[in-house]
């Protein structure tokens, strides 16, 4: 047998390596074209600004997003939100926003 797979220690590095590549590839947000990430959440806390709005998602995921979008969101609604997240991942930038209903 290759030397290699008979040391515990560097079986367990590789292990570790291929889990975290395979980490690294998979992500909370699902992409769509052009860069595009979707989220799908519940909308509150809307803030008027000059510019538009500030508001937060609360994901499928249990994650809080801060969102900017120029149209008012609806508060306490199901989203779903497609646009782009900041270079320093603080900020979602809303391109298009769509109420869901439970049917």
């Amino acid at each position: 047998m290759n030397k290699l797979f008979v040391n515990k220690y560097a079986l367990m590095c590789i292990i570790t390596s291929i889990m975290l590549l395979i980490t690294f590839f998979i992500s909370n947000e699902k992409p769509i074209h052009n860069d595009l990430t979707e989220i799908i959440g519940i909308v509150y806390d809307v803030t008027k600004t000059d510019n538009g709005y500030i508001f937060y998602v609360d994901d499928t995921d249990g994650i809080y997003n801060k969102c900017f979008s120029r149209s008012e969101p609806i508060k306490e609604r199901l989203y779903l939100i497609q646009g782009k997240i900041s270079e320093d991942k603080n900020i979602f930038f809303t391109e298009h926003m769509e109420i869901l209903t439970l049917k």
